[in-house]
């Protein structure tokens, strides 16, 4: 807002207020961000799970990460995420439970579209297995040949 005042030559005086609006960001209320997707498992564990996925939006304020238990139809939120974010890490699973997830971005109040939907079981990663014998069960040995000649 500028105030100006004006005097004349027979002393009249007059105010003259102009308001100069302040540039703000803008975006229709009722259109949804961009849905996430490309939504993976990352990484498993018996006390977590690791998700992934791709950011589309540009005008998100989050994420919203849903779960359900596998074979059940509700999903519920357990968590948001920061906008830009591109991972989540559910750390309260049970162990040897399958869920099923997926991500929706948000805005105020309105919501994308869901991402895909990725499942998982909270489980130990496969032990690596176990290496061959060094030495075979009859107690034989090969022998390396002799490179000194």
């Amino acid at each position: 807002m500028r105030k100006q005042s004006c005097s004349s030559a027979g002393s009249t005086y007059r105010t003259v207020i102009t308001f100069e609006p302040q540039p703000q960001e803008y975006f229709a209320p009722d259109t949804a961000p961009i849905a996430p997707s490309e939504l993976i498992i990352s990484d498993i564990a018996p006390t977590r799970i690791s998700l992934g996925w791709r950011d589309r939006s540009t005008d998100e304020i989050g994420f919203e990460v849903e779960r359900r238990v596998a074979g059940t139809t509700e999903f519920v939120r357990i968590d948001t995420s920061a906008a830009n974010a591109g991972s989540f890490v559910d750390r309260t699973v049970a162990e040897g439970t399958t869920y099923d997830y997926r991500v929706l971005a948000y805005r105020n109040s309105v919501v994308s579209q869901a991402s895909n939907v990725a499942t998982a079981m909270a489980t130990q990663n496969e032990a690596p297995s176990t290496p061959a014998e060094e030495f075979p069960p009859d107690g034989a040995q090969d022998i390396a040949p002799d490179s000194s000649f």
